[in-house]
């Protein structure tokens, strides 16, 4: 298939996914309590989120300002050149970071250098991040200072794929086992499924995610991905009675968020809401 008419049948997919396609976080499951957990606790997790830097879709859909006009152009005539250029790439499907996304992913990566002890070691979790490329870029830039210490490799896993329809959300790395234009230095694409499929929704992922940070013997997990993943997880896991702004905000930009997950014996899981702790608010998230 040559890449025009892989361009043209990745845009009659988005376009089908767009309209019929379920993968929303609505209708959610109900929600785990302390008092209805029951049973015993069997295993609890430390987990990290960190959020995307901005993406070329978030500068154009979500930042707005006196500038949107400017980027939207900017934006549309890149496309326009990828379209001839190279159908295989675009600056919308699989939005990758903005030049304000990779100011974001720097200061990431200052934070996490000088905040090291915050962190996991490698022997103590493991890393990883979305199959879209703005999430698997984030993750080798910001944790840069642990990969450079610990040599190990990020795995790429589809079950952190967004929670949206739009085509942002839908990933150009559609072969399973395989990356688009990844370094397989740096990334192990061996838990990339591929797209998402018409049938599975944010929920099925998370279930999904759940079993490997579960399964995993590393008492925590770094998981780097996107925010409407983010807030279903809080709003799925957090108990009903909780009003915490992480069941109805989304995390900002290279934003990262630290708490404990519990599973009970019955299967059950609960957050602990007194643990959550916000470690970094990206400073360049407003400039």
């Amino acid at each position: 298939m040559t890449g025009l008419s892989q361009r043209v049948a990745f845009g009659a997919y988005a376009a089908s996914y767009f309209l019929f396609s379920r993968d929303t976080p609505s209708s959610a499951p109900p929600t785990s309590t302390p008092s209805d957990a029951g049973g015993r606790s069997v295993v609890s997790k430390v987990v990290f989120f960190i959020r995307h830097g901005e993406s070329e879709w978030n500068a154009i859909v979500n930042r707005g300002g006196p500038g949107w006009l400017g980027r939207a152009v900017k934006t549309t005539v890149g496309e326009m050149y990828l379209a001839v250029a190279d159908p295989t790439d675009s600056r919308l499907a699989d939005s990758p970071l903005s030049t304000r996304g990779k100011r974001q992913t720097v200061a990431l990566r200052e934070f996490v250098a000088s905040n090291m002890a915050l962190f996991p070691t490698a022997t103590e979790s493991k890393i990883y991040a979305s199959n879209l490329r703005r999430a698997m870029e984030t993750a080798s830039t910001g944790l840069a200072a642990r990969l450079a210490v610990s040599r190990e490799r990020i795995i790429v896993h589809s079950a952190l794929q967004e929670a949206s329809r739009n085509v942002d959300a839908l990933t150009i790395s559609t072969t399973p086992g395989v990356v688009a234009s990844a370094d397989e230095a740096v990334f192990d694409s061996s838990k990339n499924a591929g797209q998402k499929t018409f049938s599975g929704d944010v929920h099925v992922r998370i279930d999904e995610m759940n079993q490997q940070i579960f399964g995993d013997a590393a008492p925590a997990a770094i998981l780097v991905g996107h925010s409407m993943w983010f807030l279903t997880y809080f709003a799925r896991y957090l108990p009903q009675s909780s009003v915490h702004p992480s069941k109805s905000h989304k995390m900002g930009n290279c934003d990262v968020v630290r708490f404990s997950v519990t599973q009970h014996a019955n299967g059950q899981i609960v957050i602990d809401e007194a643990s959550i702790q916000s470690l970094f608010q990206c400073p360049a998230c407003a400039s």
